[in-house]
């Protein structure tokens, strides 16, 4: 598996690298969404510890891209952060397409960064930049742990508990760009 709370971590690096400074987390509005919500725990705290303003808009339970839009309104009623990270990409998705709509400019006006590297984001112009956790470098680590368990059993040995862990990585696409690398916004 891997760190959700280190994949929050890197999402809030990633955004203040950029040099935004007034960020947003939309986080499910599912509440047994356990990993989403790791994820947000650990960008707000990362943020708050860099003295950067951060707030949490929660994502509507509905279809994921609709609720990315309506977080997207949520957020332009509440006054736009410069940039925003997402629990997914087809929140973030939905949030692009309401900016399109709204004529704000990505990642001019608003950066976003999603999770999950689902097709969507780099079908969009510019592609929405996001987190890669890879599903077959996954498959992979469980395939060999559980030959490994299957082995130590037949050798009448019990299975070690060792943790495999994989290594997600961003995906900078243009939507998370600073301007010149440093927004103060």
């Amino acid at each position: 598996g891997f760190s959700h709370r280190g994949v929050g971590t890197m999402m809030a690096e990633h955004m203040l690298q950029q040099g935004h400074r007034d960020l947003a987390y939309v986080d499910s509005g599912v509440r047994e969404d356990f990993r989403a919500h790791e994820r947000a725990e650990a960008f707000v705290a990362t943020v708050r510890a860099a003295g950067a303003r951060v707030r949490v808009f929660d994502a509507p339970r509905i279809e994921p891209m609709a609720a990315g839009r309506a977080a997207f309104a949520d957020m332009q009623q509440a006054g736009l952060p410069r940039a925003v990270a997402f629990a997914s990409d087809n929140f973030a998705a939905g949030a692009y397409l309401g900016a399109i709509a709204a004529r704000i400019d990505v990642p001019g006006e608003l950066a976003m960064l999603g999770f999950g590297d689902f097709p969507i984001s780099c079908q969009l112009p510019g592609g929405i930049s996001t987190v890669s956790v890879s599903p077959y470098e996954i498959g992979q680590v469980c395939a060999r742990h559980l030959v490994a368990a299957w082995a130590a059993l037949r050798a009448g040995r019990s299975p070690s508990r060792r943790h495999g862990v994989v290594a997600p990585r961003i995906v900078a696409r243009s939507s998370s760009r600073g301007q010149g690398g440093v927004n103060p916004r």
